[in-house]
């Protein structure tokens, strides 16, 4: 859109950038508050950054019986570190 030199309200471009991300991460992020384009992109990266540790968690831990527990944070549960 820089390059043709038009200009789009931000809140179409945040609109734009939530359809664009996937479906997943969507979900997440729409229930988090964000002011500006900025905070949700921040906000994206670190629920895809998460979702990433907790897979590499899943495969790296998948016999422990305290991360089989719902709702925990599954760092805390083991020690492994956290990219909050």
């Amino acid at each position: 859109m820089i390059k043709v030199n038009v200009n789009e309200d931000e809140e179409a471009t945040m609109s734009r950038f939530l359809n664009g991300l996937n479906k997943d991460i969507t979900t997440v992020v729409e229930l988090q508050s964000y002011v500006d384009l900025e905070e949700l992109v921040h906000l994206a990266i670190k629920v895809d950054v998460e979702r990433i540790h907790s897979r590499e968690h899943e495969s790296l831990c998948s016999s422990c019986a305290s991360c089989s527990k719902k709702g925990q944070n599954l760092a805390n549960v083991c020690g492994l570190p956290s990219y909050q």
